[in-house]
C-alpha cells in the first residue's frame, strides 16, 4: 500500500464519495423504499418498526432469494429489500443512544425529509429503539 493509498478516517469522511455506490443497485434499493412510502408512509420505518423486525426481513429476503426467488410479490428484487432492510437496521444503529438534530443526521446526502423535519420542530429526533 502506497502513502497515496492510505488514508485515516478524518480524511476518508472529508472525501466520501458517494459515486462509488452503484447506481444501479441504488436505484432498485430506492425503488422499494419509495414502494414502502407509497403503503406506509415517508419514514414510516423511522417511526414505528423496530430493528428487530427489520432484521428478520433482511433475513427472509435473503434466504428467498437463496432459494432461487429473484422477486417478491411486488416485482421488486429480494435483494433490494433486504438492502434497504439493512440501511434500516444500520441507520438506527448508527443513531442508537444519540439525540441527533435533523441538520446532523441529514446533513452529508439526503435532501428534504419531512416526517424527520416535523420531528425537529418540537426540538430533536430520537429513534424509538427495540
Amino acid at each position: 500500500m502506497t502513502e497515496n493509498d492510505a488514508c485515516s478516517c478524518t480524511q476518508c469522511e472529508a472525501k466520501t464519495d458517494f459515486t462509488l455506490i452503484p447506481a444501479d443497485a441504488l436505484e432498485a434499493v430506492a425503488k422499494v423504499f419509495t414502494q414502502g412510502a407509497q403503503k406506509h408512509g415517508e419514514y414510516d420505518w423511522e417511526r414505528y418498526i423496530s430493528t428487530r423486525e427489520h432484521r428478520a426481513k433482511l433475513h427472509r429476503h435473503i434466504n428467498a432469494f437463496e432459494q432461487g426467488n429473484p422477486l417478491d410479490e411486488s416485482g421488486h428484487s429480494h435483494l433490494a429489500h433486504a438492502a434497504a432492510d439493512a440501511l434500516i437496521v444500520l441507520a438506527i444503529e448508527l443513531r442508537k443512544n444519540k439525540t441527533v438534530s435533523f441538520r446532523e443526521f441529514n446533513a452529508q446526502a439526503q435532501p428534504y425529509m419531512p416526517g424527520a423535519a416535523t420531528k425537529v420542530i418540537k426540538g430533536t429526533w430520537k429513534p424509538q429503539l427495540s
